[in-house]
Order: C-alpha cells, then structure tokens, then sequence
C-alpha cells in the first residue's frame, strides 16, 4: 500500500570542525599577504572569515572557539580594538596611535542664548500691562457708545435673490406695429380643450385653424392651383397662435424662443408640397421673432381637418421663468403645469 507522506526533508551536512592551528597558520599567511609588519592597520575582522573561507577551500565551517579567543594566544600576531571593528596586525607592526577627538563647539554661546531669552522676556513684561489697559478702557468706551446709540431694530431674514436675467429685446411687438398687423379676434373654444397649457417654461398651443373670428376664411382640400392660398392660410393659423400667446403674457416680447412648429395641410390626392404651405409659417415667425423665431418643424398632408379649413398649426414656445399673464395668474404661479382660462379665446376647430 502506497504512503501519502511526504519524504523527510534532507538534513543539511555540519560544517566541518577546522582545528585552531590551522586557523592559526592560515592567519599569519593572510596578515604576511597583507603586509606584514609593515602594514601597521593589520586585516579587519570584518574581512578575515570571508579569506579565511578562501585559504582553506571551504564554504563554512566551525571552531572550538570564537576566532578572536583563537587569535589571543599567538605571540607573533596583535588584536587591536578600532571603534566597533577588531584588526589583526603583526606584532613588530608600530602601534597606530588613537586619534583625536574633534574639539567642541564651546558652550558659552548657547548659554548666552539661553540666558538672552528669560531677560528678553522680562522686559517685554509692559506687554501684559499695556493689554491690562486697553482691556480696561475698551468696556468702558463701548459702554458709553452703547447709552449714546438708540435700540437697534432686530434683523429681519433676508430674501432669496433672483438670478438677474438680461432683458430681451423688444422686437415683436414693435414689428407687428411696423408691419402693420393686427391679431385675431379671439372666441370661446368649440370643444372641450384649453387653447394653451403651461409647463414650466413651456407654452404648448392647442391647434389654430385659417380662422377670423367666428368664419372660417380658407377651407377645402390644398392641390397645385391653391398653393398661394394655403401659404397665407398658414400665415392666418399662425396669428391665431400668436394671439393666444399675447392673451396670456400680456406682450410676445417674453417669448424667448420658438421651438416647435406643426403643420397640418389638408391635401388633395398627388399633392407634395406641404413643406411650402409649412414655410408660410415659418417665414412669419422669423419675421416677427429674428432669430428667436428660428424653430423645429413638422409639415404633415392629412385627408381633411376640423371645419374643412386648408391648414392647421400648433406650436411649442418657451418663455423665461416668471414670464406669465392672466393665465399664469388664474391658476397660480406655484403650480409647475397650469392652462389659460377657456373665456375670451378663440377656438382652433
């Protein structure tokens, strides 16, 4: 049966025992190698075991003794004590003598220092006294401007500041004065919707069909022969959406950008056009707004619309936070979605 024990580790060979007058024998021919006596510095200790280990051809080995209590007993050879190191030297080698030890620094400087400091300390003591003073007079001045000084008011916590928003400039209402334009009348709605609906600083405008009023002005399917016409029934739709925005800021100079725009055509059979019926509005906005007027844009063909009006449009404007008229008003201003009151608007269909 096969054992699962691991062999035994193999025990490494003693250092062979070197008898002392081998050791002895091969001192003398490292410290004769060395200089003999005429190397007064003899070999260090700390060099003499690795030579040793080359003299005899042996990667270790071990004494009786320690080699210095080897070393003791021979005439002809002198162990000299250095610092932390003991040399091996002939014994007809001179002597080194011990040198020196550095001077030192004398002390009667630091002693000046030291003593310079308490006396520099004692005379700086009209310090304390002086503080003394104007700790005494300081409670008696701020008492006298106390019973001077009338009762101050207790302070009341400040308000948040509003971040300071450059103003826009005001060119919408002043280019539909210079255009000469004059915005829709508006009705109550036909159904049961908002004709605008706020979200944060959003305006989301219901659909505003070619209508004045309560008639509608431009009506029946779009072909190539009525192109014209429903490039300024966009046009009209797109007043309506302006008047809208005007009923609930009180003046389109806060819009402060528009950002979406859908048109709806009502398009005949082979009829491709509805980008252009689309740049009737758009032209419009740009027109009146500059580059804030600049906006996305859907140009859909559908088979018919609400009241059998040419176009349709419906728009996405955002306006800056605060911006709001009696919209914002009749449904509060801490509400983040609010719609504009159905009364006094115009209906889309």
């Amino acid at each position: 049966m096969a054992s699962n024990q691991a062999p035994p580790a193999q025990q490494q060979a003693p250092a062979p025992l070197v008898q002392t007058s081998v050791i002895q024998n091969a001192v003398r021919q490292i410290v004769h190698e060395a200089g003999g006596a005429s190397n007064s510095k003899g070999v260090s200790s700390r060099f003499l075991g690795p030579k040793l280990r080359e003299k005899l051809q042996l990667p270790q080995f071990s004494l009786e003794t320690s080699l210095r209590k080897c070393l003791e007993p021979l005439a002809d050879l002198r162990i000299d004590q250095r610092f932390r190191q003991w040399f091996v030297v002939d014994a007809a080698a001179p002597v080194l003598p011990r040198p020196p030890r550095a001077p030192r620094a004398p002390r009667q400087q630091q002693q000046q220092q030291q003593q310079f400091a308490p006396q520099q300390y004692q005379q700086q003591q009209y310090a304390p006294q002086h503080f003394q003073q104007q700790q005494h007079y300081a409670p008696q001045q701020f008492q006298q401007q106390q019973q001077q000084q009338a009762p101050r008011p207790p302070k009341q916590p400040r308000q948040p500041r509003e971040p300071q928003v450059p103003p826009l400039p005001h060119i919408a209402e002043a280019k539909l004065v210079e255009l000469a334009i004059t915005l829709p009348v508006q009705t109550a709605p036909a159904g049961n919707y908002v004709p605008l609906v706020r979200s944060g600083n959003m305006l989301f405008t219901s659909g505003q069909i070619a209508k004045n009023g309560d008639t509608v002005v431009h009506t029946g399917s779009v072909d190539d022969s009525k192109l014209d016409e429903a490039v300024h029934a966009a046009r009209l739709c797109t007043l309506n959406c302006l008047s809208h925005l005007k009923s609930y800021l009180g003046s389109l100079d806060r819009v402060q950008q528009i950002v979406k725009v859908t048109v709806f055509v009502a398009s005949a059979a082979g009829f491709a056009k509805q980008t252009q019926v689309g740049n009737g509005a758009s032209d419009f906005l740009v027109q009146i707004f500059g580059e804030r007027g600049r906006h996305a844009r859907s140009a859909v063909g559908v088979a018919s619309l609400p009241l059998n009006s040419m176009v349709e449009v419906e728009m996405i404007v955002s306006v800056r936070r605060g911006s709001g008229g009696a919209g914002a008003a009749a449904s509060g201003a801490a509400s983040s979605t609010s719609a504009a009151p159905p009364t006094n608007t115009s209906a889309a269909h």
